[in-house]
């Protein structure tokens, strides 16, 4: 039987609370920010944004009625999603501070 393990979900729901305060705050930062850095800072930063959304969508889809293959199939394009993001490099030091402080 393939089920999520369960010591991973913890974890991942912390990540995804901190990619719902990213993804917040995200559209106003890249707007005050588009002509102090570089066009591809800008894309790459706007991707990550995307993917964060993305995230936060598969956990609002989540019902305390799916099936653990439900739930296996939504954790691995979370993963995935996660190493895209990984791939993406460190979101602006400011949205990293700004979730700090609000964690706190």
């Amino acid at each position: 039987m393939n089920v999520v393990p369960v010591g991973i979900s913890k974890s991942v729901s912390q990540v995804t609370c901190g990619d719902a305060c990213y993804a917040v705050q995200y559209p106003g930062w890249l707007q005050s920010h588009r002509d102090r850095i570089s066009r591809e800072e800008y894309t790459r930063y706007e991707r990550q944004h995307q993917l964060m959304l993305s995230i936060v969508q598969e956990f609002e889809a989540e019902q305390s009625t799916d099936l653990d293959d439900v739930k296996r199939q939504r954790f691995e394009r979370v993963l995935d999603i996660m190493q895209q993001m990984q791939s993406l490099g460190h979101p602006p030091k400011e949205l990293i501070g700004e979730l700090v402080r609000m964690s706190s």
